[in-house]
């Protein structure tokens, strides 16, 4: 804390080694959200500091002079607005209709299919093989969890006394996704299956980001993104697909140690579009 205060840009934040108080008293004169936790505008949730399935740090995002949900909600209506731009590749009739053609024969739409291209499942680490460091992320958070509850929608923030609470109720089926999603129990953790809208925009590729080629055929991680390059989504998809040049961009990440103590690779989701499974070039 200390170190990041001494390089305040405001003056009002720069904490002075020379001024005889520790950093966090020093804050704490000068904090611009004193009611909550850090410096987020935050409202502890009806659960805190127990957590919950609605809230992994058990604090929710509000304002002053707002109710508990409000800009919540605002934010997520917004968010529902918003579209990838266009890209930049030519795609005739005859190409897009052999595109379609070839992500319904390979199986995509199976997982990939629908008005947003995903079936919203949840799929375990077993079964899309990649790594289960990220999937079981969440693991640690069932010795602080409890039954979720909201705030009724009209709570004023800041918080009144005594706030009107609301359980979420949940059935079995959900109940037992959520314990999935967060790896509780005996689950080793999943995967929700994305979105493929703003695919170009995406690149490198895989939960992981492992999957990067740079526009010059450039491969892994180490030699895009650690030498400035950034990936090509058209030659990064390419890998994804092509099991020969994925297992080429997955050798170049494994060579180098700082990828894997961060676990990326590059591996897994092996649902390849080349000559192992009938397609050509």
């Amino acid at each position: 804390m200390g170190t990041l205060l001494q390089r305040a840009a405001s003056k009002k934040y720069r904490y002075d080694i020379n001024s005889g108080i520790k950093p966090s008293e020093f804050f704490a004169q000068v904090d611009p959200t004193p009611n909550a936790p850090g410096v987020n505008r935050l409202i502890k949730a009806p659960t805190f500091p127990k957590i919950s399935y609605m809230t992994s740090i058990g604090l929710f995002s509000s304002s002053d002079n707002y109710k508990a949900w409000e800009q919540v909600n605002a934010m997520s209506a917004y968010m529902n607005t918003l579209a990838p731009p266009a890209t930049e590749l030519k795609k005739d009739k005859a190409t897009f209709e052999k595109g379609r053609s070839v992500f319904a024969k390979a199986g995509c739409i199976s997982c990939h299919g629908g008005t947003y291209l995903t079936n919203n499942q949840l799929i375990s680490t077993e079964e899309i093989k990649t790594d289960s460091s990220r999937a079981k992320g969440f693991h640690v958070t069932e010795h602080y969890f409890t039954k979720p509850e909201i705030f009724a929608p009209n709570t004023p923030v800041p918080l009144p006394k005594h706030p009107e609470t609301i359980a979420v109720e949940m059935n079995d089926k959900e109940k037992q996704s959520l314990k999935k999603a967060w790896a509780h129990g005996n689950s080793s953790g999943v995967y929700k299956t994305p979105s493929l809208y703003g695919l170009y925009w995406s690149a490198p590729y895989l939960h992981d980001g492992g999957v990067a080629v740079g526009p010059s055929l450039e491969l892994g991680i180490p030699n895009t993104l650690f030498k400035g390059i950034h990936p090509d989504p058209v030659n990064s998809l390419k890998a994804l697909l092509d099991s020969k040049l994925r297992q080429k961009v997955i050798k170049a990440n494994l060579e180098n140690d700082q990828l894997s103590s961060a676990h990326v690779s590059g591996k897994g989701h092996d649902f390849y579009i080349d000559v192992t499974t009938g397609f050509t070039k």
